[in-house]
C-alpha cells in the first residue's frame, strides 16, 4: 500500500470513529434536517454531475425524490443504514479512480460532511416532499420581468407622498411599498413609522450625492412644511452635479474601475488615459443617459458611434481590461467582468469545462470571447496636445479582424485545438435571438484619426502661427541677422505648404471608393515636391543658423584673446554638417517623385460589428438580466442589503429571492422609463420603505422575532458609509471641499493635503489613497459589492488623521464666528449651548439631546482645565468637533 492510499484509509478511518463517536456522545440523536444541512451539501459538492444540468449515471442528488430513486445501477440510499448506502461507500472509498467527487470535479467531503450524510440516512433519510426543479431556461432569472398588475409609479405620489407623517401608509400608490407590503403581511412584521426629518434628510443626501447637508440646508428644510418638501429636496439632489460624482463611484465599482498600473512609468495594467472614461460616466449620469445607451457605448461605441469623440471615451471599459504581459489573461477578464457586470452571469469557469451549475458550455465561452478577438487599444490625440505620450484618449478598435479564436482544452492556451476555430456567439439559455455581427465601415475619422479636421485645423493654425512670429521677425531684424530671419520665414511657409499638399493627397487617397484616384495621383507629386521643397528650406535655415553660431564663437574667442576654442571647434562641425544637408536636400528637390510622408497611423477601415451585436443582444428588450442586475444594484447601494445574495450571480445557484416580483417591478420600471437612472432612484428614494426610521428600539416584538434581519424592510436600514463619503463628508462638514469637476486623476498620496472629491484620486493596484482604503474602498480588480469593516485603524484615522484636525478646527471658528453674529433664534441659548447645537447640526446634521448636551458641557469644562493654555476654549471647542467625527453616526448611514 503506498502513502497516498494508506493516507486515504486513515481518514476513511477517522471518519469511522467520528461517526461512533458522535452516535456515543449523544449526537446521533438530533434530527439532521434535509433542508438546512443535507440539501444544501450535495448542491455544493454533488449537484455538478448530478444535477439539473447533468445526471452522470442517471442520478440525480438535488432533490430527495430523485435521491430515493437512485442511478441506473439502483438506489444509493438505504434509509436507516449508511452502512449499506451506497453514497456514502463512494464518497469515502480509498479508491481514487471511484471516489466521489471525482478529483477533478471538486474537493472530497469532508469529514463533518460524510457525518452529516451518515446520520441523516440512519435516521431514516427524512425529508420533505418536492417538486422537481424546473428545466435550466425557466430559472427565474432567466425568464424575462414581468410586471404584476398596477405598475410601479415613478415619482412617489399620491397618498405615499402626501406629507412626511404619511411616509408609513401601506395604502400608496408607489408599487414598491404595495409589493412589501405582500410580503411584510405574509410574514405578519408591522412597518414602523418614517424616520425624523432630520435623519431622512441627511440620508438622503448620502445616498444621492455623496454628502450630508450643510446647516443652512438642515434648517431650510425643517421650515418647509409644504407636502412637496421632501420631493422638492430629492428633485434638487438628482439635478445637482454632485448626484453623478456619487454614483459615478458606485458604478465604477462594478465596471472595476482602475488607473493605469505598473513599474515605474512602464504601464502594466490599464491605460494612462483612462480617467477620460470616467469622465464620460460622470456626463452620462449627469445627463440621464439611458443605460441601454451607456451600454451600447461603452462595448463599441467605435462601431455604434464612431464619429462621436464624446462617446468614444466609453470604451475604457474595455481598455481599463489591457494587461502587458498576457493576451489570454486580458481577454479572460474582458469575457468574464462584461457578463458579469451586464448580465449577472459566472461565465469564467467555462473557460475550462462546461459550467458546473448554470447551462454554459465550455463552446459558448469561447465563442463569446470570439467576439472580443479582435480588439485592440490605442491613445487617439486631443485637442491642444499633439503628444500621445502626454495625454490622449484611450480607446478600442478591431485591430485584427480576421484574428482567430482556437478552443483551448481545459482551458489551456498550450492545448489549442489548430482545427476548431469559435465563431462569436453568446448564450443560448437566455433564449435571444443568435448575434449576427454585420461588419461596419469606419469613417475616415475614425481610421485615420491625424486627418481629422479638428486636428488639420489645429495643426495648420500652429504652422501659421509660426509663419506670423516669422515674419514679425524679420520686420525688425538687424543687418547681421537679416539672413536667418528670411531662412525662417522660408522655412516656416515652405513646411504649412508642405502640410497642406500632404493633407490634400491624404483627403483623395483615401477618397471613398477610389473616386478621386486621377487626382491623387497628381496631388501625390505635388505634395511630394512641396516636402521636398520644405526639407531643403528647414536645411537651408539650420545651415544659417549653424553659420550664426560660429560667427558669435569667433567673435566670443576675439574678444577673451584665446587662440582656440571648443565652441568654434563644434560651430565647425555643425556648419560642415549643416552644409552637407543643404547639398542633400537640394538633390532631392529636383527629383520626380509621389512620394509623401503620411500624416500618421491609420487603422482598419471596418470594425467586426462583434461587440455591437453583443451590446444589443445585452439590451434586448427580451434579455430577462440587463434591468434586473442593473436595478439590483441600484437597490442594494440604497438599503445596503441585497434582494438577491450574489450579487453578480444570477445564475442557478440564486434560488428566487422573497422579492422576487418587486425586482421584476423595479426592471420593468428602469426599461420602460427609458432606462433612466434617476427616475429609478426617485422611485426608490419617495417610497415608503425608504423613508422608515432605522432603529429597533420600541419595534413590535413580533418584528424581531419574525424577521431580525430586515428581510421585509419593515424598518429603515443603517450600514457604513462608504470610504469615499467619509472622507468627502469631513472636507464638505467645514465648507473647504473642493469641488471642481473632472481632469486626470491625481496623485493618490495626496489625499490629506488635496480637498478634492475622493473619486479623483488615483486608483489602481498598490495606488490607492491609504485613508480611503482604511476604509474599505474598492478593490479595483474586482468590487460588485463593498465589504463592511470595522478596525483600530479607522478609529486611529478619524483622530489622528491631519485631514480631521484641519477640519475641525476650520468648524469650530465657523461656528464661533456664527454665534457671534447670533443668527436665527440662537439668541435664546447661552454661548456653550449654542456652539454644542451648531456643532451637532454641521457634523451629525442633527441637534443633541438634553444628555448629550450635558456630557459635551462636562467635557468642554475638563477639556479647559486640563490644558490652562491661553487658547485653551478654542482648543476644547475643536476637540469637540473632533469627538462628534468620531461618533458613530458619522461614518454611518441611517
Amino acid at each position: 500500500m503506498n502513502l497516498v492510499r494508506f493516507h486515504q484509509r486513515l481518514l476513511l478511518i477517522a471518519a469511522s470513529v467520528s461517526s461512533v463517536s458522535a452516535t456515543d456522545g449523544g449526537r446521533s440523536k438530533e434530527a439532521v434536517d434535509y433542508s438546512s444541512s443535507v440539501k444544501p451539501l450535495l448542491a455544493r459538492k454533488c449537484a455538478p454531475c448530478h444535477g439539473a444540468l447533468r445526471q452522470k449515471a442517471g442520478l440525480r442528488l438535488d432533490v430527495a425524490k430523485m435521491i430515493r430513486k437512485g442511478s441506473r445501477r439502483g438506489p444509493v440510499v438505504v434509509a436507516g443504514d449508511s452502512s449499506a448506502s451506497a453514497l456514502i461507500e463512494r464518497v469515502t472509498t480509498t479508491d481514487v479512480d471511484e471516489r466521489m467527487p471525482p478529483h477533478d470535479a471538486g474537493e472530497r467531503l469532508e469529514l463533518e460532511e460524510v457525518r452529516i450524510l451518515r446520520e441523516w440516512i440512519d435516521q431514516g433519510a427524512r425529508a420533505p416532499d418536492e417538486a422537481l426543479p424546473l428545466a435550466p431556461g425557466s430559472h427565474w432569472a432567466f425568464v424575462a420581468p414581468a410586471r404584476r398588475p398596477g405598475g410601479m409609479g415613478d415619482s412617489g405620489s399620491g397618498e405615499d407622498g402626501d406629507e412626511h407623517a404619511k411616509a408609513s401608509t401601506t395604502s400608496t400608490t408607489n408599487r414598491i411599498d404595495a409589493h412589501l407590503s405582500v410580503i411584510q403581511n405574509s410574514q405578519g412584521v408591522v412597518p414602523v413609522g418614517p424616520a425624523s426629518k432630520d435623519s431622512i434628510l441627511r440620508r438622503v443626501y448620502i445616498d444621492l450625492v455623496g454628502l450630508p447637508p450643510t446647516i443652512d440646508e438642515l434648517y431650510a428644510f425643517r421650515e418647509d412644511d409644504s407636502a412637496d418638501a421632501y420631493e422638492k429636496v430629492v428633485d434638487r439632489l438628482l439635478a445637482s452635479p454632485r448626484y453623478a460624482e456619487r454614483w459615478a463611484r458606485h458604478w465604477m465599482d462594478v465596471w472595476r474601475y482602475s488607473d493605469w498600473a505598473g513599474y515605474g512609468n512602464e504601464i502594466r495594467y490599464s491605460q494612462r488615459n483612462i480617467w477620460r472614461w470616467r469622465d464620460w460616466i460622470l456626463d452620462a449620469l449627469d445627463t440621464d443617459m439611458g443605460y441601454d445607451r451607456m451600454i451600447l457605448e461603452m462595448l463599441a461605441a467605435d462601431e455604434f458611434a464612431p464619429g462621436d469623440d464624446h462617446a468614444i471615451r466609453a470604451t475604457g471599459f474595455l481598455a481599463r481590461n489591457w494587461y502587458k504581459f498576457d493576451r489570454n489573461s486580458w481577454l479572460d477578464d474582458t469575457v468574464e467582468h462584461t457578463l458579469k457586470a451586464f448580465v449577472g452571469l459566472t461565465v469564467n469557469c467555462a473557460r475550462c469545462h462546461d459550467h458546473k451549475y448554470d447551462p454554459i458550455s465550455q463552446s459558448e465561452y469561447y465563442r463569446l470571447r470570439a467576439i472580443f478577438e479582435p480588439y485592440d487599444v490605442r491613445t487617439d490625440r486631443v485637442r491642444g496636445e499633439p503628444d500621445t505620450s502626454k495625454t490622449g484618449v484611450a480607446r478600442i478598435y478591431d485591430a485584427r479582424p480576421d484574428a482567430k479564436t482556437l478552443f483551448f482544452a481545459g482551458g489551456d492556451p498550450n492545448r489549442a485545438d489548430a482545427d476548431r476555430t469559435m465563431t462569436p456567439g453568446a448564450l443560448a439559455v437566455l433564449g435571444l435571438p443568435a448575434l449576427d455581427p454585420v461588419p461596419i465601415a469606419l469613417p475616415i475619422d475614425s481610421y485615420y484619426p491625424a486627418l481629422r479636421r479638428s486636428v488639420v485645423d489645429e495643426q495648420v493654425d500652429a504652422l501659421r502661427q509660426r509663419l506670423k512670429k516669422a515674419s514679425a521677425s524679420l520686420a525688425t531684424a538687424a543687418a547681421a541677422e537679416r539672413l536667418l530671419a528670411e531662412k525662417k520665414l522660408e522655412a516656416a511657409r515652405a513646411q504649412l505648404a508642405s502640410f497642406r499638399s500632404r493633407v490634400e493627397a491624404e483627403r483623395a487617397r483615401f477618397a471613398p471608393s477610389g473616386s478621386q484616384a486621377e487626382l491623387f495621383e497628381r496631388l501625390a507629386r505635388e505634395a511630394s515636391t512641396a516636402e521636398r521643397r520644405a526639407a531643403l528650406a528647414a536645411a537651408e535655415e539650420r545651415l544659417a543658423t549653424t553659420e550664426r553660431e560660429l560667427r558669435l564663437a569667433r567673435a566670443a574667442v576675439a574678444k577673451a584673446g584665446t587662440p582656440s576654442s571648443k565652441r568654434i571647434a563644434a560651430a565647425t562641425k555643425s556648419l560642415a554638417a549643416a552644409k552637407k544637408a543643404v547639398a542633400g536636400a537640394r538633390q532631392r528637390s529636383g527629383e520626380s517623385s509621389s512620394k509623401y510622408t503620411p500624416l500618421g497611423s491609420t487603422f482598419p477601415r471596418s470594425s467586426t460589428g462583434r461587440r455591437l451585436a453583443l451590446a444589443r443582444w445585452i439590451v434586448h428588450p427580451r434579455n430577462p438580466l440587463t434591468a434586473r442586475v442593473a436595478a439590483h444594484h441600484v437597490w442594494m447601494r440604497h438599503f445596503g442589503q441585497a434582494l438577491v445574495r450574489n450579487v453578480d450571480d444570477f445564475g442557478l445557484r440564486s434560488l428566487r429571492p422573497l422579492q422576487a416580483d418587486l425586482l421584476d417591478e423595479l426592471a420593468v420600471s428602469l426599461m420602460e422609463g427609458g432606462w433612466s437612472m434617476k427616475r429609478l432612484h426617485r422611485a426608490i428614494v419617495t417610497s415608503a420603505a425608504y423613508r422608515r426610521r432605522s432603529t429597533t428600539l420600541g419595534a413590535p416584538r413580533e418584528n424581531l422575532l419574525a424577521d431580525r434581519d430586515n428581510q421585509t424592510y419593515w424598518r429603515g436600514s443603517f450600514r457604513r458609509a462608504e470610504a469615499e463619503v467619509v472622507r468627502d463628508s469631513i472636507l464638505h462638514s467645514a465648507g473647504r471641499l473642493d469641488l471642481a469637476r473632472g481632469g486626470p486623476e491625481l496623485d493618490s498620496g495626496k489625499g490629506q493635503a488635496v480637498a478634492r472629491r475622493s473619486i479623483y484620486f488615483r486608483h489602481a493596484r498598490q495606488r490607492r489613497m491609504p485613508f480611503l482604503t482604511i476604509f474599505d474602498s474598492a478593490n479595483p480588480r474586482e468590487c460588485y459589492r463593498r465589504r463592511e469593516s470595522v478596525t483600530p485603524q479607522q478609529a486611529y484615522a478619524l483622530v489622528n488623521s491631519p485631514i480631521v484636525a484641519r477640519q475641525s478646527a476650520v468648524i469650530a471658528a465657523r461656528i464661533s464666528a456664527r454665534i457671534t453674529e447670533r443668527i436665527r433664534d440662537e439668541k435664546s441659548r447661552d454661548d456653550e449651548t449654542r456652539f454644542i447645537h451648531l456643532a451637532f447640526e454641521t457634523v451629525l446634521s442633527r441637534s443633541p439631546r438634553a444628555d448629550e448636551i450635558a456630557a459635551c458641557r462636562e467635557f468642554l469644562d475638563r477639556a479647559r482645565t486640563a490644558a490652562p493654555i491661553e487658547d485653551a476654549s478654542r482648543r476644547a471647542h475643536e476637540n469637540l468637533v473632533l469627538v462628534l467625527f468620531n461618533h458613530h453616526e458619522f461614518v454611518t448611514i441611517r
